[in-house]
């Protein structure tokens, strides 16, 4: 990750700086149908222990669809936790989708989609900080990233939270957990 996008994050966990609400926003994936580009170069892989793959090929985009959804409905209902855990976890996916596209997959669209969902979901850790679903997508946005250290730190804090009884994750959400938690 070039080191002023990790600078600008780090400012904004901090509370000196704020993103625009547009920066965040989940964007609708293009049709299935849709050609690639005709000068779009294939990318070495960037996520080489990347999440599995989902069963079929639109298990992915059903999640992006169903969290941009949650976090509209959120929105309207003024929680902004689920607005932005919802905004984090369907940006981790869209740089999952983007990661998994194959030919024409452009490395930066999914490491900015990576470090959007981190900071949606460190705004969601700090609005709940009991909770234990945005330490454990942060922890695996990390891991992608290739950045160790708050890597461990958010598994230390999923940790802690499930610990002191957060009982918030999903099946799937668990299997995440278990899956390259073994350090």
């Amino acid at each position: 990750m070039p080191c002023f996008a990790w600078l600008c994050l780090l400012v904004w966990s901090w509370g000196t700086l704020t993103p625009p609400a547009a920066t965040l926003a989940v964007q609708p994936a293009p049709a299935a149908d849709a050609a690639p580009a005709a000068d779009a170069a294939p990318a070495p892989a960037l996520l080489p222990e990347a999440v599995p793959a989902p069963p079929d090929d639109d298990a992915r985009q059903r999640a992006i669809a169903r969290h941009a959804q949650a976090m509209l409905e959120a929105r309207q209902a003024g929680d902004d936790y689920a607005e932005y855990l919802h905004r984090g976890i369907g940006l981790f996916h869209l740089a999952l989708q983007h990661a998994e596209s194959g030919p024409g997959f452009h490395r930066e669209t999914a490491e900015a989609a990576l470090v959007r969902a981190a900071m949606a979901l460190s705004h969601a850790q700090r609005l709940r900080p009991q909770a234990a679903r945005p330490p454990v997508y942060l922890a695996e946005v990390w891991r992608l990233l290739g950045q160790s250290q708050p890597r461990r730190h958010c598994q230390f804090l999923a940790r802690r939270a499930l610990a002191g009884g957060a009982d918030d994750l999903t099946d799937d959400e668990r299997l995440l957990l278990n899956l390259h938690w073994g350090d």
